[in-house]
């Protein structure tokens, strides 16, 4: 936290010991002000909503409808998480942490349909010839 602002860790102090939302730094009319943003919180919400939406689709048409939900909620997740550690951090210490946040981000989408494909496997998935 050596890193950190004391009035950035007075506000995560302040909204996290609370549990309530998030609070980012932001500048109106040139004066710093802080403003409550729900969008993470949010966004993790209609992510977990789709993804059970996806699960239970029954055709192509509902599991179109799910994913693109589970497209916008996994975007506003990562600009809000982008968004954050932009106001917290400063310098090298930033840099690496958006530099994992964009390697997570990029692999995560290639990676897990094969985790997917090898937990199939054992269970016996009658669609998978090639297990």
């Amino acid at each position: 936290m050596a890193d950190w602002s004391r009035e950035a860790e007075a506000v995560l102090a302040e909204r996290f010991g609370k549990d309530s939302v998030l609070a980012l730094a932001t500048v109106e009319a040139g004066i710093p002000h802080v403003r409550s943003v729900n969008a993470l919180y949010d966004g993790g919400a209609f992510y977990v909503l789709s993804s059970v939406g996806i699960a239970l689709a029954g055709s192509i048409g509902p599991l179109l409808f799910w994913r693109g939900l589970q497209a916008v909620s996994s975007g506003a997740i990562s600009s809000m998480s982008l968004a954050v550690v932009k106001d917290i951090l400063r310098g090298s210490a930033m840099e690496k942490v958006v530099t994992w946040i964009q390697t997570v981000t990029i692999l995560a989408p290639m990676l897990a349909p094969v985790a997917g494909g090898g937990l199939l496997c054992p269970a016996g998935d009658p669609l998978r010839t090639n297990c």
